[in-house]
């Protein structure tokens, strides 16, 4: 686990504000969540955007040379 964290942390770190930003604002404008769930739903949001995101890019070679770092 830790490797694996190690290696996706710049690509999780670059990528999740986008998607906690998108979320909270989404889901605080159309919806009336209690705090926990909103905070619960936004945090799930973060890491699994931020992941595909990462996961997506690093797929294509000029953005995985310049973003990623690879």
């Amino acid at each position: 686990m830790t490797r694996w964290m190690a290696a996706k942390s710049w690509g999780l770190y670059l990528f999740h504000y986008l998607f906690i930003a998108m979320t909270a604002y989404y889901l605080t404008m159309y919806t009336k969540l209690p705090a926990v769930l909103l905070y619960l739903f936004v945090a799930a949001a973060g890491f699994a955007g931020a992941y595909l995101a990462y996961e997506i890019i690093r797929r294509i070679p000029v953005l995985r040379w310049t973003v990623c770092g690879i």
